[in-house]
């Protein structure tokens, strides 16, 4: 699956770039740095890139180096993409940190999706139980949950949606199997009971930068298609920073510390991380090749 996107994204963008036929040479150094160097080179009506081919984009790109060995993690990583953003719904990039964590949250759509990858989540955490052990859902791995946010609004809004409704799904839960096991008994008795029982499960939600968006530089606020002047550079150079944008091997760096950082304070949880889609594909990727360890990504859009 990973493997075929990744070749369609590739293939994609070399359509994209190629269909500039009549392209003027462009210089990859020095890097650009600013939005206005940026956007004298693409199109005043649409802001895409047209000056750029595939040729010249990896140009100087030196080969990725191999990755490091296996290693054994404490704690189950799951990613959790955030929900439809008005950033997405507009088109645009976005991921400016003033701008994306104060603005572009969630769409109506966008939290119901949130919403339902509880369901998801339950699931996936009910099948990490011990195989029969229970008639029904298992959920003796659901006080192992914990949850990291990116800092950035649509994400922070996705783990609380998502926290919301695992609360709701579980109470609900609860009042079934405790009405079930408490029939025939004198209805005033039970709802009292209920009453000195009932409370939301709490779930542990930290927000940090270290899951942020990947910085695009001044690719940030132009349409979406521009991701295809990095994606092509990236598959080859994990040093990318052309166009000003943040690297791989960045990405890769500020991520493995938060990693490294749960794995000191905790074992045996299962940690949701709400991130963005760059930010988790190359954890995702990595974990695949580096860790010995099973991730389960989860994906909004």
């Amino acid at each position: 699956g990973m493997d075929l996107f990744r070749k369609m994204r590739v293939v994609t963008t070399g359509l994209v770039i190629l269909a500039s036929t009549l392209c003027k040479s462009l210089i990859l150094h020095p890097p650009i740095s600013s939005r206005d160097q940026f956007l004298s080179m693409t199109s005043t009506s649409t802001g895409v890139i047209v000056d750029l081919t595939i040729e010249r984009l990896l140009a100087d790109v030196t080969p990725n180096v191999p990755l490091p060995g296996p290693k054994t993690l404490n704690n189950i990583y799951v990613g959790l993409r955030h929900g439809q953003s008005t950033a997405n719904l507009d088109g645009i990039i976005s991921s400016d940190g003033e701008i994306g964590t104060t603005s572009h949250g969630l769409t109506p759509l966008g939290r119901f999706q949130a919403r339902c990858s509880a369901t998801s989540l339950l699931e996936f955490v009910s099948k990490l139980a011990a195989p029969g052990s229970v008639s029904g859902p298992d959920r003796s791995r659901v006080p192992d949950l914990l949850f990291l946010s990116s800092n950035f609004t649509r994400a922070r809004e996705t783990a609380q949606e998502c926290i919301a409704a695992l609360q709701r799904t579980l109470a609900f839960e609860d009042e079934v199997l405790h009405a079930a096991s408490k029939e025939g008994e004198n209805h005033e008795e039970r709802e009292k009971e209920q009453e000195q029982t009932s409370g939301k499960k709490q779930f542990p939600l930290h927000i940090t930068p270290g899951l942020r968006e990947r910085c695009f530089g001044p690719l940030h606020g132009t349409a979406l298609i521009n991701y295809n002047v990095v994606w092509p550079i990236d598959e080859v150079d994990a040093d990318n920073k052309r166009f000003g944008v943040e690297s791989i091997n960045d990405v890769i760096t500020r991520v493995s510390a938060l990693i490294d950082d749960m794995e000191a304070k905790y074992s045996g949880k299962i940690i949701v991380m709400t991130s963005h889609a760059d930010t988790l594909q190359v954890w995702f990727e990595l974990n695949c090749t580096c860790f010995a360890h099973f991730v389960y990504l989860l994906h909004l859009q």
